[in-house]
């Protein structure tokens, strides 16, 4: 993609990411869900374009299972 377009930006969107905790314990069989884990990635090792978007309900980043409230980096 940077060959193509140097200054172009992938923005991969998780929306409702709270959501995914009850989704994937109720799926046959019980699944887990990879949001927390991905809030708790070294987000500077992505490649400079790469960008992630997390949405959640404010009430909810205690099913999320983080310690403080995930950084807001735009």
């Amino acid at each position: 993609m940077e060959q193509i377009e140097p200054k172009a930006l992938l923005v991969i969107i998780v929306d409702a990411a709270d959501n995914s905790i009850p989704a994937a314990a109720a799926a046959s069989p019980p699944e887990r869900s990879v949001v927390p884990d991905l809030l708790k990635a070294t987000l500077s090792d992505l490649p400079q374009h790469g960008r992630f978007l997390i949405s959640s309900r404010p009430g909810a980043h205690a099913s999320l299972d983080l310690a403080t409230p995930p950084p807001s980096r735009l």
